[in-house]
């Protein structure tokens, strides 16, 4: 869950989501109300959140160590991992919300690679 939130809020501002109210990011992120900010208690002198309660990397230092795997180890957010987890939590929503008797309960299994065109199955 805090490589969920870290991710977020290390990958929000490249996809231009830094606007989403909080309710929309605990969907997305499929979190339970208050669980954000619960996760992220101690580590205020590294992650704060503006007025809409967005999380927000307070020195982008620590958002290149958290892309970094040699120095991150087991904190690492790996982009493309992150990428396809979000894009199947928000299609599984949007899903639930437009026709929930036609959405599939099971995530499609496979490997998919992110491409500047777009993302491939293998």
């Amino acid at each position: 869950m805090l490589k969920q939130i870290l991710g977020y809020a290390v990958m929000s501002p490249v996809f231009g989501s830094r606007d989403l109210s909080l309710p929309s990011i605990q969907n997305i992120l499929d979190l339970a109300p208050g669980q954000m900010e619960l996760t992220l208690r101690g580590l205020q002198s590294l992650v704060s959140f503006t007025l809409d309660m967005n999380p927000r990397l307070i020195r982008a230092s620590f958002g290149d160590f958290l892309l970094d795997s040699a120095r991150a180890k087991h904190y690492h957010i790996d982009s493309e991992e992150w990428i396809y987890t979000m894009f199947r939590h928000a299609f599984s929503l949007a899903c639930s919300l437009l026709d929930p008797h036609n959405c599939v309960s099971q995530p499609v299994e496979g490997q998919f690679r992110i491409s500047s065109i777009g993302i491939t199955g293998d």
